[in-house]
């Protein structure tokens, strides 16, 4: 009774024949009781016989019959298919079965090992799983990327079932196999208890632990994807100037990794700009290994770059190449609005210093004791002078500037204990605390509390803080935990604030540019400090910024150019109109599922360009842990599939039990040889 608790029998009644197992034991008493008398003159040799060799015949002859019982026993239990019994959840009693089969089909599935991609492989296998089902099932299969599904038929057998029209295509995007199977399994309101779930991904993320909790009812197949060999990876690629001017240098940041366990010699790494190639290099690593490297290149032109990265294919080509945008600024257009003809006048000198020959920024300088109007069309960058007064009109059109992302240089002065509280509550000013004036001759320096800030890259001055000007008056101000200090006074009291404010930037600084106030004027770092602020401040990369492949990307726009003509560029070099969002003042664009270099165009001219990427989470070497993924779901029944397992008895040993037959046929076997070995005839016996 034991036995049959942990075993089960597909064919019971065969178990009857478990009588034949008496049948050598009946023949050896049948032929006992007939014994043959013969008499010998002298028995004295027939009693040592007796004593000895008969003895060991006996025992002999009852091995066999035992040896020869055990295997008529085996043989019997090996025809009645004996099973041991699991925890499944199927129930043979039931002739409909839901089986529900999700594929992974994003980026990552496109690694290729032993010559055919991981999706490949795993549609492969659909057949072989769907051909276990034996009698009516309800098939659905869905694809990942993008969620759909792309087969659903209900069928009397799998010979019913056609897949060789299956539509499911690699993608480039990322997946949530996850969240999705679990909003695809709740949203089966099936009956039959025979529901199974085949997901054939390279789970590249963890479940939630309500996964677990909701989903109980569902037996779980998952497919074991192969190793990673070898791939070498474009990591990422970044430029470390925040500061681009026209004629410069930048430094162009790559990582390379090796995600694969052994070397790899002679990898070329190629960097290119606007179509020309602009260097190479050569590297070999070794295991796991990470590289970066340093290129240094003088870009083409000024405006929109179209640059690219590419390194020799491999098992996975999708991280051989990557694009990215730089945005060098032909012109850029300053307002300063000043409230004295005095300030105007170092201003003038500032930027025509700057400018030399060239005429690289355009600036406007507005005197006035108080502004009541301001027009900040096609602004890159608002310097505004210690002004006392604005109206409430000139207040929300810096509220728009900022939000629209500008940026602004604030230098507050005397005027600044004047400034009208709407205008701070409004622009969310710091607050002064005090106008501090230093007297007899004392001053306070300035220090550098921010070195690693964009306004001092590759300024190669030996001593940089004397550089920095004295200060004899200046506007002790109370800052945010947000706002950055980028020069402090010898005091910790702040000089040069960054200021992030709605979705723009203001620089403020708590002295103006006044011989009375500080020698800033008098100080050679004045105007290079000045020139890269500007040159920060009025480059917007928001629209050049990459993104991941598949999320949506905004565009901003001038509000002058709504009714333009805006087109889409895809990296297929696909064309695709576009409407602009005219209370974001913004193209918002959803057709991101390439990867590559997106171009938009106003009116057949080209405006702005942007990349896409892959998730972090689609680089073949991001693969989740079996042991911490039961972990995890140990509440649910889950069986892992082994890429070189047999398939169709792994599941059928899972729904009705692991089956035994092999295990006594060996048996059978072992114990035949045994008697056969020990019954042989012997020539000494003879």
């Amino acid at each position: 009774c034991n036995l049959y608790k942990l075993m089960s029998f597909l064919y019971p009644n065969i178990l009857w024949g478990l009588l034949a197992i008496f049948i050598p034991l009946l023949i050896h008493l049948f032929h006992s009781r007939n014994t043959v008398t013969i008499n010998f003159s002298s028995i004295e040799y027939l009693n040592q016989l007796k004593n000895e060799s008969i003895k060991k015949l006996n025992n002999l002859n009852w091995l066999l019959i035992i040896l020869r019982m055990i295997i008529i026993g085996s043989l019997i239990l090996m025809f009645s298919g004996p099973i041991v019994k699991n925890k499944g959840l199927w129930i043979p009693s039931r002739s409909e079965s839901i089986a529900v089969v999700i594929i992974d089909n994003s980026a990552s599935m496109s690694l290729e090992i032993d010559g055919k991609s991981l999706l490949k492989q795993s549609l492969d296998k659909i057949p072989t799983i769907i051909s276990t089902y034996s009698n009516l099932v309800d098939l659905r299969i869905y694809q990942t990327s993008p969620p759909r599904l792309v087969y659903s038929r209900l069928a009397k057998n799998f010979k019913d079932i056609n897949l060789s029209n299956l539509d499911i295509n690699q993608s480039v995007s990322e997946d949530s196999i996850w969240h999705y199977t679990e909003s695809i399994l709740n949203s089966i309101n099936a009956g039959s208890s025979n529901k199974e779930c085949f997901i054939l991904s390279d789970f590249s993320s963890y479940p939630d632990t309500s996964f677990g909790e909701n989903n109980k009812d569902w037996q779980f197949y998952f497919l074991d994807q192969k190793e990673l060999k070898d791939n070498i990876s474009i990591k990422s690629v970044s430029i470390k100037n925040q500061v681009k001017l026209p004629n410069q240098n930048l430094d162009f940041l790559i990582k390379i990794e090796n995600m694969g366990n052994k070397k790899i010699k002679n990898i070329p790494i190629e960097i290119s700009l606007d179509n020309i190639r602009m260097g190479q290099i050569f590297s070999t690593f070794e295991k796991r290994e990470t590289k970066d490297f340093l290129f240094r290149l003088m870009p083409p032109r000024s405006g929109i770059i179209k640059g690219e990265v590419n390194i020799s294919s491999d098992s996975y080509s999708l991280d051989d190449s990557q694009s990215f945008d730089i945005d060098i600024p032909t012109k850029i257009n300053c307002k300063i609005i000043s409230n004295s003809k005095k300030s105007s006048i170092i201003y003038k000198n500032i930027f025509d210093s700057i400018n030399g020959l060239s005429s690289f920024i355009n600036y406007d300088i507005l005197v006035s004791a108080s502004f009541n109007r301001l027009d900040l069309d096609n602004i890159d960058v608002l310097i505004i002078d210690d002004i006392k007064n604005f109206s409430p009109r000139s207040i929300e059109t810096i509220k728009g500037y900022l939000r629209s992302g500008g940026s602004a240089i604030w230098f507050s002065g005397k005027n600044y204990k004047d400034l009208n509280e709407l205008t701070v509550k409004s622009l969310n000013l710091p607050l002064l605390k005090e106008q501090n004036y230093l007297n007899n001759n004392s001053f306070l320096n300035v220090e550098i509390s921010l070195r690693d800030d964009a306004i001092f890259q590759e300024l190669n001055l030996r001593d940089l803080d004397t550089f920095f000007p004295k200060i004899f008056k200046y506007n002790d101000v109370n800052r945010k935990t947000s706002d950055k200090m980028i020069l402090e006074l010898s005091n910790n009291s702040p000089f040069l604030l960054k200021l992030e404010r709605f979705f723009g930037e203001i620089y403020f600084f708590s002295s103006p540019i006044d011989p009375t106030w500080n020698d800033f004027s008098l100080k050679g770092i004045l105007i290079p400090m000045i020139h890269r602020i500007i040159a920060i401040s009025a480059t917007d990369e928001s629209n050049i910024s990459p993104i991941i492949i598949n999320r949506t990307k905004l565009i901003k726009i001038n509000i002058e150019d709504l009714n333009k003509d805006w087109i889409l560029e895809t990296p297929s070099k696909d064309r695709i109109l576009l409407v602009p969002d005219y209370k974001k003042e913004a193209i918002i664009i959803n057709q991101t599922n390439e990867l590559g270099s997106y171009t938009i165009y106003s009116d057949g001219e080209s405006y702005t360009s942007f990349s896409t990427k892959l998730s972090l989470y689609e680089f073949p070497n991001i693969r989740a842990n079996k042991e911490q993924i039961n972990e995890i779901l140990s509440s649910l029944r889950v069986l892992w599939i082994l890429s070189n397992s047999n398939i169709e008895e792994l599941i059928s040993s899972n729904r009705h039990g692991r089956s035994l037959w092999k295990f006594f046929l060996i048996i059978a076997i072992i114990l035949f040889l045994v008697e056969s070995f020990i019954s042989r005839p012997r020539k000494k016996s003879i």
